[in-house]
């Protein structure tokens, strides 16, 4: 395999995390055997399980394998955009406000009314904290919005 880091150890297990995004248990003892651990998806990638503990891999290889390049608070991108490939060469850490297409939005244009900050357009049409982050990423329909044009504005 390539690069690896030891995640965690207990009195039976080691638990090794690979630059190519796998992740594995090593028995410890007299027999050593390692083994892949089983992923799990849900809508915010793929998971292992780690004791009684849920660890989502991206973050895993992000913050073992992309050193100075990983900050709390980013967001890992997958390059290729397939979230299953959680490859340390696949992996970027991009600001919040960010988008896919590397430019920078800040304002939102509602009805041609152009408010400096998502914040600050929720709060005038009356919505709640969060609403239209989740509206721009496709996670809610909108059905608050029915009727307006609404844009990210560079």
């Amino acid at each position: 395999m390539t690069d690896e880091k030891v995640i965690k150890t207990s009195e039976y297990f080691t638990y090794t995390a690979y630059a190519d995004g796998t992740v594995t248990k090593t028995s410890r003892g007299d027999y050593e055997r390692e083994v892949p651990l089983n992923t799990y998806t849900d809508d915010d990638g793929v998971f292992v399980w780690i004791g009684k503990n849920k660890y989502y891999i991206k973050s895993l290889i992000a913050r073992l394998f992309l050193g100075g390049e990983y900050k709390r608070g980013c967001v890992i991108e997958h390059i290729d955009g397939d979230p299953a490939n959680c490859a340390a060469i696949n992996l970027r850490c991009v600001k919040r406000n960010t988008s896919r297409d590397n430019k920078m939005y800040t304002k939102v244009s509602i009805d041609g009314t152009v408010y400096d900050s998502i914040s600050a357009a929720e709060r005038a049409l009356f919505l709640s904290h969060g609403y239209l982050s989740k509206y721009f990423k496709g996670q809610i329909a909108g059905k608050a919005l029915d009727g307006r044009e609404v844009i990210l504005v560079e």
